[in-house]
């Protein structure tokens, strides 16, 4: 017997209730549905600015949206414990741990290590150059197995001017440079891997100090 057997609305077009206008739930097939509007769409947590599921009657403009008619934030997680792993704002989509499409590109957030997504990324490193010598040319934070450019930038000035060479080099899974056309101006200053290829070397004849290394991901 219900406790409430004749109080089931406000008035006769406002139920107290949720209503369900699918099925019992019975079987696979048999979905229980909430009742929204005639766009399908339902609030949660508040009346005003609670947040908003449509599910569209033709089924083309389906959605999940923050409540409030602009700078909501919607965050996106797997469980309590990880609840924050994608933040979408109106302006910014953050992707705060990796997340891996199909195995080949995965996105990440790129603030602490500078790699946005494993198959785009872009890094510098200062680099030390003063006068004739080898240069150690350090592995930028975050750099993942693939194929790079790499490329020098070095303020103008001199009687040669700057020296901007570029070259091509794989990077391993086993942290090594050990494939690529690494090189430049070999008779003055050129792009080379340590003896060991755990990381590359600027050779120079007589460069200008405060040296830029470009590292971009081209592939996998």
């Amino acid at each position: 017997m219900s406790l409430l057997p004749t109080t089931n609305s406000g008035s006769a077009a406002i139920p107290y209730f949720i209503e369900n206008i699918g099925g019992a739930g019975t079987n696979a097939g048999d979905h229980p549905c909430i009742k929204g509007t005639t766009l399908g769409a339902v609030r949660v947590g508040n009346p005003n600015n609670g947040l908003v599921l449509r599910t569209d009657p033709a089924g083309i403009l389906n959605s999940v949206r923050g409540g409030a008619q602009e700078g909501s934030t919607l965050t996106i997680g797997s469980s309590s414990a990880s609840s924050t792993n994608i933040i979408l704002s109106d302006g910014v989509t953050q992707v705060t741990t990796p997340l891996s499409l199909g195995g080949d590109l995965i996105l990440s957030n790129g603030i602490a290590t500078g790699a946005s997504i494993s198959g785009i990324y872009s890094a510098s490193v200062a680099v030390n150059v003063a006068g004739a010598g080898t240069f150690p040319l350090g592995n930028p934070a975050g750099i993942t197995p693939g194929w790079y450019m790499i490329g020098v930038s070095q303020p103008t000035g001199g009687a040669s001017g700057a020296r901007m060479p570029g070259c091509i080099g794989y990077y391993s899974s086993a942290g090594l440079w050990n494939v690529g056309g690494f090189g430049g101006d070999v008779s003055t200053f050129y792009i080379a891997p340590k003896d060991d290829h755990t990381s590359l070397r600027i050779v120079s004849s007589d460069a200008r100090p405060s040296t830029i290394v470009i590292f971009a991901k081209m592939a996998k």
